[in-house]
């Protein structure tokens, strides 16, 4: 089994269930539907979800960083799009689905409506008397919460999971500390785009890259595939539940570790 092992014996993340067990619930917020759960307190997670939308398996991820003592919230993103479901996938192929979701990250409108989207939930938190945030993205999720966390200084950690869209314009304005886990097939994203990239931008800031978080985790669960955690999840395989698990304990470890406790 690889050496992903980052978590702290402190995080103890309910095991991932394949069964439907979310137990949130859905608010209205300056007309966005959002999935929320968890305490009132000081420090939130915004949870950005992947195509498939506001699903059961994202809810239950959103459950599981919330059984931490965050509030948690998830949004609907999309604009004036319905969001693929599994049914649909099923029935189109892969290649229409791609090129669906691809018009969606790739439109500079797109990119304006998930900025407003969050800064309308970021300002709500605010108001309920919320002071630190993180922002979890999955999917094209990470790549939305990664436009988030480059939009706003608020946000104190992000962790974007098997996010292949990236580009170094989405990480270089990102000033908070960021955990990025990728799946196996996205190998040779890893090993072309992500180390060198990372590295490089770590050890030789420049002075447009200078806001880059000098804190940076970056693992690979080498045998898993696209969309492990998250809507794609086939969590009736007890291996896969166990690993979507471990990547949930990583994620609220890194969030233990810098949500509200150091400001960047």
């Amino acid at each position: 089994m690889p050496n992903t092992t980052y978590f702290s014996p402190m995080v103890n993340v309910p095991h991932i269930r394949p069964e439907q067990t979310s137990k949130g619930s859905y608010i209205t917020v300056q007309g966005l539907r959002a999935y929320t759960i968890g305490p009132q307190g000081k420090n939130a997670v915004i949870v950005a979800h992947d195509k498939f939308g506001l699903t059961p398996q994202m809810e239950q991820i959103c459950d599981m960083i919330a059984s931490q003592g965050y509030r948690v919230i998830m949004p609907y993103l999309f604009k004036d799009e319905f969001p693929y479901t599994r049914e649909r996938a099923l029935r189109e192929s892969s290649k229409q689905c791609y090129e669906w979701f691809m018009n969606i990250v790739s439109s500079p409108s797109t990119f304006d409506h998930i900025h407003i989207t969050m800064k309308k939930i970021l300002t709500y938190l605010q108001s309920q008397g919320f002071v630190h945030f993180g922002v979890f993205g999955a999917g094209g999720g990470g790549k939305f919460a990664s436009i988030a966390a480059s939009k706003s200084d608020l946000f104190s950690a992000a962790v974007f999971v098997h996010t292949p869209w990236f580009s170094l314009a989405d990480l270089k304005d990102i000033k908070c500390p960021v955990a990025i886990l990728t799946s196996g097939d996205l190998e040779d994203l890893a090993s072309i785009f992500f180390t060198p990239s990372i590295n490089s931008l770590q050890m030789s800031p420049s002075s447009t890259t200078k806001h880059f978080p000098r804190v940076m985790l970056h693992m690979r669960f080498a045998e898993m595939k696209y969309g492990w955690v998250g809507s794609y999840g086939e969590w009736t395989n007890p291996y896969i539940a166990e690993r979507t698990t471990e990547a949930l304990r990583i994620s609220a470890t890194f969030f233990r570790e810098h949500i509200g406790l150091k400001k960047f």
